[in-house]
């Protein structure tokens, strides 16, 4: 603080804390959370909505680990943003348990699906497609004192989707837009599997279909959704269960799979090429099938697809297979060749026996028995020395080129399966739907990344649960800033400027962020009263116009919403 004459100065960092504020506010966020808890939050100085706001607020603003959160807001100018009183030093550790055990007890999960519903009515956000897929998060503690019958999640190990299957973990669902936009979602014992997940996500959409009007959707998912329980879910129960009309990818593991695949390369006319399905240069190349069949008795459409990318990785990966399955065959072949055998059968039998030892999928070979005859030792003094006839194999190995250019193009094609008709979507159409999974993907690389939030340290399983959905909060926040600055961009000529100098029409959340990260505002109290002044460069005015804000969110005082 600076004092001239009967002026003080205060300069604070706010960075882009109040954008965030301000959408927060917009979806009434800490007033949806208050509205619900029963106990006087007039009588608290932060109450638990407020405070439960200013963890996302962190979240999304610094991305870091949530300890000392008073510390994190000690250079933000907190009267403006959450009330007058209210300092960073409120923000206590024990305030923000309260919190966190607020919002477990009226609903985390709750309060997580109507933002949702918030913030697509809000922003008018179409809703044609949800992308469904989960991931774990690990935690370190052991939790020793969980057990099944919990109400809380089960902190517990299970299959670990990033690689620490020593540790415990907790699995997060979400069901998104593919342009990230949080749709469903939730936290789920760590033990629970992507089969029992996806029958539970469907139930959930279906309540908000009845409740929220949400509808004329199509669920996309991984292979994994696709079992005998899973199908007829999605084909509904007429009136009482609308049909949700699904695009997959049918497994790998099953024969319709392999018959499909056999199918389309045996009708190499019917080939379709669409080409590329995507702006991003070098993007793969695709020409498409359209073959209807049945699965568990109901007929289905499937899209037979061939990459040339996939095709082009494969062949390095098929040619490190040929390498290693011939240096393998060859030492096996090498030391059976070197055996002797005194009648021609049993040599015939040793080469039938190699066959199905080496089990050989890119090669194969052909054996020719050689007559050898040796000299018999002599076994008494004077007996005469007669030779002896001997057998060995003599083996060529070679590849097999037939076989390996049909396994090369079999693992260059993957299969879709879907309820939809072609009058209402295209085999085009269908596949790019499914390869816009990469957007749940891509929220999950946002959970993930250690400066969004790192592991885990909280003690009560319960306020992990409460955590886990706050997390999915920020990352709604971060998500419906970066696609509304986006959907924003598309009626203009002239990129954004992002941190780093960088030029584009499709910044990401976090380099808009890192962008307003060093704005300040000067605080001058005059005349009993604060001040406030904010200078903003063009660049990061423009950002606060497309999120559809002003720079007086940085000059105005607190403001309750109505």
């Amino acid at each position: 603080m600076k004092i001239h004459g009967n002026e003080q100065i205060v300069v604070k960092t706010d960075g882009a804390i109040p954008l965030i504020n301000s959408i927060c506010d917009k979806i009434s966020l800490a007033e949806r959370i208050d509205a619900q808890i029963e106990e006087e939050q007039c009588k608290r100085i932060v109450t638990s909505g407020v405070a439960i706001k200013a963890l996302v607020m962190s979240i999304v603003a610094r991305r870091k680990a949530l300890y000392k959160v008073e510390r994190f807001y000690e250079s933000t100018d907190t009267e403006k943003i959450f009330g007058d009183g209210i300092q960073a030093e409120h923000f206590t550790d024990d305030m923000l348990a309260r919190a966190l055990d607020d919002l477990y007890d009226i609903g985390a999960k709750k309060i997580m699906t109507e933002t949702a519903m918030k913030i697509i009515q809000e922003y008018k956000i179409p809703v044609t497609s949800i992308h469904a897929d989960t991931t774990s998060k690990s935690l370190y503690g052991e939790y020793k004192n969980q057990n099944e019958e919990d109400k809380t999640i089960l902190i517990t190990q299970g299959h670990s989707k990033d690689y620490r299957p020593d540790l415990k973990q907790i699995l997060f669902g979400l069901g998104t837009t593919k342009d990230r936009i949080i749709v469903t979602g939730n936290v789920c014992d760590g033990n629970t599997s992507d089969k029992d997940w996806n029958k539970d996500i469907l139930k959930e959409l279906r309540n908000s279909m009845k409740q929220y009007g949400l509808r004329d959707f199509v669920y996309v998912a991984d292979s994994v959704a696709i079992t005998e329980e899973m199908l007829k879910s999605l084909r509904g129960k007429a009136t009482e269960e609308p049909a949700i009309p699904f695009v997959s990818r049918l497994p790998g593991n099953y024969k319709l799979e392999q018959q499909l695949k056999s199918k389309a390369l045996s009708s190499p006319y019917n080939w379709i090429d669409i080409g590329r399905i995507s702006d991003k240069k070098e993007s793969a190349n695709y020409r498409i099938q359209c073959i209807e069949d049945e699965l568990y008795n109901n007929k289905y459409r499937f899209l037979v697809c061939h990459s040339d990318h996939l095709s082009t990785r494969k062949d390095k990966t098929i040619s490190k297979r040929i390498e290693t399955e011939e240096e393998e065959a060859t030492k096996a072949i090498k030391k059976l060749c070197k055996t002797e055998y005194y009648c021609e059968a049993d040599a015939n039998e040793a080469y039938q026996m190699l066959g199905k030892e080496l089990n050989l999928k890119y090669h194969d070979f052909f054996a020719t028995v050689v007559k050898v005859e040796r000299s018999k030792k002599r076994t008494k003094a004077g007996s005469s020395n007669k030779n002896e006839a001997l057998f060995r194999l003599k083996i060529e190995i070679y590849k097999d080129d037939v076989r390996i250019r049909e396994i090369k193009e079999k693992e260059s094609i993957f299969v879709l399966i879907t309820s939809i008709d072609e009058n209402e979507m295209d085999g085009k159409s269908i596949l790019t739907e499914y390869k816009q999974q990469s957007s749940v993907e891509t929220s999950f690389r946002v959970l993930k990344d250690p400066y969004f939030i790192d592991e885990l340290f909280i003690k009560k399983p319960h306020r992990v649960e409460a955590l886990a959905y706050v997390m999915l909060l920020a990352l709604m926040i971060l998500t419906l800033f970066e696609r509304t600055v986006r959907e924003n961009l598309k009626n203009e000529t002239e990129r954004i400027v992002i941190a780093g100098g960088v030029k584009t029409f499709t910044p990401t959340g976090a380099s808009l962020i890192e962008t307003l990260d060093q704005i300040q505002v000067i605080l001058i109290y005059k005349e009993g009263k604060w001040q406030r002044h904010c200078e903003l460069k063009e660049n990061e005015k423009r950002i606060l116009m497309l999120v559809g804000f002003d720079e007086s969110i940085y000059t105005q005082g607190f403001q309750k919403n109505a």
